[in-house]
């Protein structure tokens, strides 16, 4: 059994991360999130601590590793602008870390992550579940079977409807979510990367939109060369 450490308990994803640790056998020690509509966690963990002021979530993680627990993961459900400052107090406390998509804003912070992920020993692990989605997999076996030298070219096209609230959020902040590009084409270009094992898979267009009554904001992407994908 693994001892986890949740920060943004309130969030819209924090629950599957809940339900993926309870269900996998392991436990979860303390939250963090300075709100406190975390009722949720009752149906996982009642008995986990739960921190509204992160200086004090910090404290307890350090108390706790000096009696001799130690907190293996860091599970970062956090606002996108604030995955590299958690992910980097998980690397320093010791624990390996998962974190929702986009790990950072500016790739720039990744090439430190990667050089504190070398000092520290620990990992930086991120979600990409739809790597496992049924059409996907399906798709992918059968780009599988076909000739292996074949270039496919694909396109995406992602449409959402967002309410105003959105734009008066931080994902409606580009500072703080990286815009379009970083928060939905974090979590759809794997579904695109997972297809090809042994072929060259040329994006041709990534489109994406996403509106409310009275914003429209539409992204394209025009990939410039091709992507060699493998297992």
């Amino acid at each position: 059994m693994k001892n986890f450490a949740l920060i943004g308990a309130a969030g819209y994803i924090a629950p599957r991360h809940l339900k993926a640790i309870k269900e996998t056998g392991n436990q979860l020690l303390a939250a963090y999130d300075p709100f406190d509509s975390v009722g949720v966690m009752d149906s996982y963990f009642p008995d986990a601590a739960f921190f509204v002021e992160f200086e004090r979530f910090e404290r307890h993680i350090d108390k706790l590793q000096r009696k001799g627990t130690s907190v293996d993961y860091v599970s970062v459900c956090s606002p996108n602008y604030l995955h590299d400052s958690h992910i980097r107090f998980g690397l320093r406390n010791g624990s390996d870390v998962i974190c929702e998509k986009p790990l950072v804003l500016n790739p720039s912070n990744a090439e430190a992550l990667i050089d504190l992920e070398k000092e520290s020993g620990r990992k930086i692990n991120t979600i990409l579940q739809l790597r496992l989605h049924p059409n996907v997999i399906k798709l992918k076996e059968k780009i599988d079977k076909g000739d292996e030298n074949k270039i496919y070219d694909f396109d995406l096209t992602y449409i959402a409807s967002r309410g105003n609230w959105y734009y008066t959020s931080w994902k409606g902040e580009q500072q703080k979510s990286g815009g379009i590009a970083t928060g939905r084409a974090a979590a759809n270009t794997p579904r695109c990367s997972a297809v090809p094992s042994k072929p060259v898979c040329r994006p041709r267009r990534w489109q994406m939109a996403c509106w409310s009554t009275s914003t429209i904001s539409t992204t394209r992407f025009s990939p410039p060369c091709c992507i060699r994908l493998r297992r």
